[in-house]
């Protein structure tokens, strides 16, 4: 019995291992050595000392892992250190997926590992019942935490829960082929597994939270700003003298293309983003975002894509260019909550090589029929209230007013990358938009973005390549000539849809403005817009330290959320089964002894003690009398012998007493069950009679007195 219920603790934790590969978003098949090496070992020590097996057990953890990250290319010792130490607070900061590395790997075997020796110590003691499926149903609500962002498994919960129903039969003394065997006649299984299939399903609905939620973001990333270049770095590359390639991007497979505008010749798509500014603070542009390290897919499959693979030809570029939001890439990158910026864990070099798949950006022209993303006001947008609403004009769509402001840069500004005081500073920006309306193409693009903000609309900046195919597109060649930037603005259901306020070509005037009285270059600093009145030191000082307590506090209290949310998660599914299986012993109980016959009653009042000896370990042979039964349970409860032998008596001679005499009987047989069940109460702890009330012993038709037939 001990070995079949070792066996089913070996599938359980089989099929959560294979399960746990949606914590990597693809099956990782090491992980089942995790399983296997602590099931295994507790299969060869049953009947070993006790100390002896429980050393073997704890000892199987870390072989465990030491195989898994062997077989993921780690070493050992190091790699087995990072993955006890080290890999799971890199398993808690990294985005769902997470990466494929030997410490991440490493660390979910641990956890697989220790669940299960733990499952399989409690299984070696056979004093314990349904206390080994604890451990197996914290790794499972754990696996379902970590690959939250994936949905829960419902197949994996359903197995889990028949393997579960199983186990829990599977215990006492007789041998477990009697016990499979009994599970075709058992009428109160089916409702069991239902009843735990469905709460398994609402446990993993409860703990995914929400779509694709990550519930492990809980240490603080690194910040990215210094890895996403500002303007001045692409302005600065593309006049690299001489020109060179920076990419080469060959294999193009293109599937679904119907976004007329976003791609030029052969279908290949004209700009490649590297990444996005959306935060202007009146001197250059940043962006507002943090990296994590993920696992190979960043997004869902879209329904139009581009798979490829690009060479860096240089180490000059350290991000990855892509035509839309990125969905795979083959090799360990760095990317924020908004896939905006992916960049290689280790720096690109001459020669390397990745395959991506990534969705294509939407067009204009599909996005007609759509509503921008609205956005708040900022100062310096406000600013530009008054030019951006005489440019748009008030009648029409907010898109179509944004075409209006489009079109009358392109036509009626000029282009001029030699203009004096060509900068980013607000003050240039503000000169360039109200009084010579001629400048670089980098002043264009600040200029949209800050009229469509005045707007309202969510908008940004975007650095990456804006190429012409030409015949032959593939492979494509990405150059520093190429370097660019592009406003880009939020449409709802959609994305992020680029504009080109640019002129095509520069002007032809050579006549110049005078030079401004303040020439800024792109690297001086801003002077401040208005001088600041009061510093306000120890008030910023006491605000930081409320900030910094308030923090500590949300922090804390989150933690003490998940831990109440994973100890419902655990203990939920085991109340149920708890309540399930004392309810119908309770309700069985009232009927047998509300029976209509006074007769019923009396044999009625025997099943209920003949019920509490089955669930203490009795087995009732269908050849014993009541005698037989009396006397083989008195050494299970030998303090309620008399009782017990007084219950069989009157049960025996129910069915030949007289009317009178039946009644009478039963007072007594009543009277007797409650002696019987007082001194069980009095000679038994509150864990041993908690361990009978949850055994399923006495719920089989073949376990119950012979006497009582079916009652």
């Amino acid at each position: 019995m001990i070995r079949a219920r070792l066996t089913l603790i070996a599938l359980m934790a089989v099929v959560i291992a294979l399960g746990a590969g949606r914590v990597f978003d693809r099956t990782q098949f090491t992980l089942v050595a995790a399983a296997l090496v602590p099931s295994v070992a507790a299969l060869v020590m049953f009947g070993r000392n006790r100390w002896i097996a429980i050393a073997v057990l704890i000892a199987s953890v870390p072989v465990a892992v030491a195989l898994v990250v062997l077989a993921e290319g780690g070493a050992v010792p190091a790699g087995l250190y990072d993955a006890l130490v080290a890999g799971p607070r890199r398993l808690l900061s990294t985005d769902w997926p997470s990466p494929e590395r030997p410490d991440v790997i490493g660390a979910v075997a641990g956890f697989v590992a220790s669940g299960t020796a733990l499952s399989a110590g409690l299984v070696l003691s056979s004093r314990w019942h349904l206390l080994p499926l604890v451990p197996i149903s914290a790794l499972s609500v754990g696996v379902i935490a970590l690959s939250a962002p994936g949905g829960p498994d419902v197949l994996l919960v359903v197995t889990l829960a028949l393997l579960g129903a199983v186990f829990a039969v599977l215990h006492g003394p007789s041998s477990a082929g009697d016990r499979f065997r009994a599970l075709l006649g058992e009428r109160s299984i089916a409702p069991l597994v239902i009843v735990g299939a469905l709460v398994a399903i609402s446990a993993t609905a409860v703990v995914t939270l929400t779509e694709r939620a990550d519930p492990r973001r809980n240490d603080p990333a690194s910040s990215t700003e210094p890895a996403v270049d500002p303007i001045e770095s692409t302005v600065a590359l593309r006049n690299l003298e001489p020109a060179r390639t920076l990419v080469t991007i060959n294999d193009i497979k293109i599937d679904g293309v119907s976004a007329a505008g976003s791609v030029g010749a052969e279908g290949v798509p004209v700009r490649w983003r590297l990444a996005a500014l959306d935060t202007y603070d009146g001197r250059r542009w940043s962006p507002t975002l943090t990296l994590r390290e993920i696992g190979v897919r960043l997004n869902e499959p879209a329904e139009e894509s581009l798979t490829a693979t690009l060479t860096y030809e240089s180490g000059d570029l350290e991000l990855v260019p892509l035509p839309g939001p990125p969905i795979v890439v083959e090799t360990r990158v760095e990317t924020d909550d908004g896939r905006t910026v992916v960049r290689p864990v280790v720096a690109p070099r001459a020669n390397s090589k990745i395959t991506f798949e990534s969705a294509l950006a939407p067009s204009l022209a599909t996005a007609r029929d759509r509503r921008t993303v609205p956005a708040p006001i900022d100062e310096v947008a406000a600013g530009f209230t008054e030019l951006a609403e005489r440019l748009a004009g008030a009648d029409g769509p907010i898109l179509e007013r944004l075409g209006r402001i489009e079109s009358r840069l392109r036509q009626d500004w000029a282009l001029d990358s030699g203009a004096p005081g060509a900068g980013q500073q607000l003050a240039l920006i503000e000169r360039f938009a109200t009084d010579t309306q001629r400048g670089s193409s980098e002043q264009f693009v600040t200029t949209f973005v800050l009229l469509a903000r005045a707007l309202g609309v969510d908008a940004r900046v975007a650095t990456g390549f804006i190429v012409d195919p030409g015949e032959d597109a593939n492979p494509l060649l990405l150059r520093s000539s190429d370097a660019a930037a592009w406003p880009e603005v939020h449409i709802e259901e959609i994305g992020w849809v680029a504009f080109d306020p640019v002129p095509d070509a520069e002007t032809a005037d050579d006549a110049e403005p005078a030079t401004p009285p303040q020439v800024q270059t792109p690297a001086a600093p801003q002077p401040p817009i208005a001088p600041p009145t009061d510093t306000g030191d120890d008030d910023e000082v006491v605000e930081e330290l409320l900030v910094e307590e308030a923090s500590a506090i949300d922090l804390a209290l989150k933690w003490v959320g998940r831990g109440a949310l994973a100890a419902s998660a655990v203990l939920f599914p085991l109340l149920t089964a708890m309540f399930v299986i004392i309810g119908a012993k309770l309700r069985r109980r009232r009927r047998r002894l509300s029976a209509p016959d006074p007769a019923d009653r009396i044999r009625g009042a025997w099943a209920v003690a003949t019920d509490g000896l089955v669930d203490a370990g009795l087995t009732i042979s269908p050849a014993w009398t009541d005698r037989e039964i009396a006397m083989a349970g008195a050494p299970i409860v030998p303090q309620a012998q008399r009782h017990l032998a007084r219950l069989g008596a009157m049960s025996s001679a129910a069915t030949f007493a007289s009317h009178v005499e039946r009644f009478m009987a039963e007072t007594e047989a009543v009277a007797a069950l409650n002696e019987f069940e007082r001194a069980i109460k009095t000679e038994f702890t509150r864990r041993e009679r908690l361990r009978w009330w949850m055994s399923l012993r006495s719920l089989r038709q073949a376990s119950r007195s012979p006497v009582l037939g079916d009652v």
